[in-house]
């Protein structure tokens, strides 16, 4: 992946009111951090924990890599009700 990494990447619920933010992570200082907007856990919590799914190497890519983890957020898989957004 190249280019400048998302700051700001946050994650949505699509509901029949409109877009619910669940959870937004930021890249600071080098540091993933997640802000969770829902009192149950979410994907975002998984991602945290466990990483993020990245197809093209085949792993998880952990926020230890924080660059890297921001990007590939945004290359998850999405879904029709749950949609990840660049607000940087």
């Amino acid at each position: 992946m190249t280019g400048a990494a998302p700051t700001r990447v946050s994650l949505y619920l699509q509901t029949e009111e409109g877009p619910v933010r669940l959870a937004e992570f930021r890249l600071d200082g080098g540091r993933v951090t997640l802000r969770s907007y829902d009192d149950q856990p979410t994907v975002a919590d998984e991602y945290l924990a466990d990483g993020v799914p990245y197809d093209a190497e085949d792993r998880e890519v952990p926020p230890s890599e924080p660059e890297t983890f921001m990007r590939a957020l945004l290359q998850s898989p999405q879904s029709s009700y749950l949609q990840w957004v660049d607000e940087s």
